[in-house]
C-alpha cells in the first residue's frame, strides 16, 4: 500500500508494517515478541525488506542466510 512503511527491524527479529499517521506498527513477519529462529515465521537479524505490487514480502534473513517470502 502506498501510504504504509515496511522496516526491517533486525535487532527484535521481524518486520514492521507503519501506516502513516499511525502511532505503532504491525508485525507482518518474524514473531511480534522478537524471538529469532530458523524454522517457517521466524527471522534472525533481518537486513532488508521488498513488497511488491501484489503485497507479497521478500525478506533477506541474514543469519539464516536466506531469503523469506510472506
Amino acid at each position: 500500500s502506498s501510504n504504509a512503511l515496511y522496516i526491517a527491524d533486525q535487532n527484535n527479529n521481524r518486520i514492521q508494517k507503519w501506516i502513516i499517521g499511525d502511532s505503532m506498527g504491525t508485525t507482518v513477519a518474524g514473531q511480534p515478541n522478537g524471538v529469532a529462529g530458523a524454522t517457517s515465521y521466524y527471522l534472525s537479524q533481518p537486513c532488508g525488506v521488498y513488497v511488491d505490487t501484489n503485497s507479497n514480502i521478500y525478506v533477506s534473513d541474514t543469519m539464516n542466510e536466506r531469503v523469506q517470502f510472506f
